[in-house]
């Protein structure tokens, strides 16, 4: 019996509309099994076998039964799929009143029917698959159903592990532009305790020590670095809502004085450097705590709020006379809040040239150096090597947000095999060509290849020149499919059982 075998390999959906279904067919000759147009499909999901069975070529005793099962098999992994049991007469009629006595999921065939059987099962794709064997079990037994005698067929040797892609270690993004002016803030907010109606600070008073300190571990932060001079303070006060509208006028503006004399006179600060405001009353942060909240009379409370007709003091009263119970609640456990002082201390870090200092300054304070620098100490280094990717993972820890260290980070990831890793930077700059470049590189070295070439076609629209190569080479293995099947050949015995 002749049979021809083809092997089809099915793009993942990503491919493109216009992709074409290959195939590799060639003659095979298997005088033990009687099937015809014996068919193995894969894809990224799933592994399928189709054949056509003769159930007249089968000369099985009216009392015994052939089981054959279709297996795939690697090393010690084996999954097996649906079986066929074709039995004799009695035997065929004895399972139908008792089907449990068959294998699990097996399809029934009379020996001897003429009809063709058509067989299709899929398997899900695992990754042991990709370097495996397809070969069809065939057992035979007697009336009581206990194997007398079992033999294997082997159909194909599969190999269908991706082509090797293989990506150069350097090809991270374009250097960040350098910067003469390195300019940083740090900011904060403080939540000072003055006592009623006063706008002394006592250092004592209350939760102050612990406020206080954390102003001044800011500004010891600037204070303590050599290479930083500090440009500016700002300091913005601000007081809750409740009671008269001038005093706390007059509260917010005296306790943002109390503040910068504060820092004067424990750091000798020239008072030119600082710039400060106040805000008598803040209204905007009770906005943003009653627009989470779960007060009942929420959405009235916000209305009052946002009534550009009423007067400061006309909100409170209104708010305080209408809605007693939650007022109450606003002013212990929201006012507070509201009266805090924010401040900012604007510094430049003087720029370094020679790559000495900058891989000293890593080490000591990496948050001094700009990307730039982190680029040119990461360019003294091989390409992919561990110090030069320790540079991109350090700079994307002293600049989470930007996009240029993220895209960087991801490049190196993926150089080292970290696609999950990959993938957490490039969330943060998706909207970026490089990314998109990236990605294409990702999936490509993950066997990915049609998402590969999707994500590659975005990048090289873009302008990324990069982006050519690998989409080439992308290409080249799509058009190929140089995924091997080596030919069994066929040498069992006859397993047809003669009639008994």
């Amino acid at each position: 019996m002749t049979t021809m075998l083809k092997i089809n390999y099915r793009r993942t959906a990503a491919a493109l509309a216009a992709a074409v279904l290959t195939c590799t067919a060639w003659a095979h000759t298997m005088p033990s099994l009687a099937i015809d147009n014996a068919e193995i499909c894969t894809d990224d999901a799933t592994l399928e076998l189709s054949f056509i069975l003769d159930p007249s070529s089968y000369n099985i005793g009216s009392n015994r039964q052939l089981t054959l099962t279709p297996v795939v098999t690697s090393g010690d992994s084996i999954a097996a799929m649906h079986p066929v049991v074709i039995a004799g007469y009695n035997r065929y009629y004895h399972l139908l009143r008792r089907p449990e006595a068959m294998p699990q999921g097996a399809v029934l065939i009379r020996s001897g029917k003429k009809e063709h059987f058509s067989y299709n099962e899929a398997l899900p794709m695992k990754q042991w698959m990709l370097q495996s064997k397809v070969e069809i079990k065939a057992d035979e037994s007697g009336c009581c159903g206990a194997p007398e005698r079992n033999d294997r067929v082997s159909v194909a040797q599969l190999d269908l592990r991706p082509a090797s892609f293989m990506v150069p270690p350097d090809y991270s993004v374009k250097a960040p532009a350098a910067s003469d002016n390195k300019t940083t803030e740090l900011s904060g907010s403080a939540y000072i305790d003055f006592r009623v109606n006063r706008t002394e600070i006592d250092p004592s008073y209350r939760r102050n020590p612990e406020e206080l300190a954390a102003i001044l571990v800011t500004i010891d932060t600037v204070v303590g670095n050599p290479d930083a001079t500090i440009n500016r303070i700002e300091i913005k006060g601000f007081a809750s809502p409740e009671g008269k509208y001038s005093n706390n006028e007059r509260l917010a503006k005296g306790r943002t004085k109390a503040l910068k004399e504060y820092v004067i006179k424990t750091y000798g600060f020239e008072p030119s450097i600082f710039d400060t405001s106040f805000e008598p009353e803040d209204w905007d942060g009770l906005r943003r705590f009653l627009q989470k909240s779960a007060l009942q009379a929420r959405n009235e409370l916000l209305d009052i709020a946002n009534n550009s007709k009423l007067s400061p003091d006309e909100k409170d009263n209104t708010m305080r006379r209408r809605f007693p119970a939650d007022y109450k609640f606003l002013l212990d456990n929201v006012y507070p809040g509201l009266r805090h002082s924010d401040y900012k201390v604007n510094y430049t870090i003087r720029t370094y040239t020679d790559i000495e200092e900058i891989r000293r300054i890593m080490e000591e304070r990496p948050g001094n150096l700009s990307l730039n620098e982190f680029y040119l100490l990461a360019h003294s280094y091989t390409p992919g090597s561990d110090e030069y990717n320790r540079v991109f993972d350090t700079a994307v820890r002293v600049y989470p947000n930007d996009p240029v260290s993220n895209l960087n980070a991801a490049a190196v990831a993926v150089n080292k095999g970290d696609f999950l890793g990959a993938e957490r930077f490039l969330a943060r700059c998706a909207d970026r060509p490089e990314a998109a470049y990236i990605r294409g590189v990702a999936m490509a070295n993950q066997g990915k290849f049609s998402e590969a070439k999707a994500w590659l076609i975005n990048a090289d629209k873009a302008g990324i020149d990069e982006a050519a190569a690998p989409l080439e080479n992308v290409n080249k293995i799509l058009d190929k499919q140089d995924r091997k099947i080596e030919y069994i050949p066929d040498n069992h015995q006859n397993i047809f059982t003669k009639k008994k």
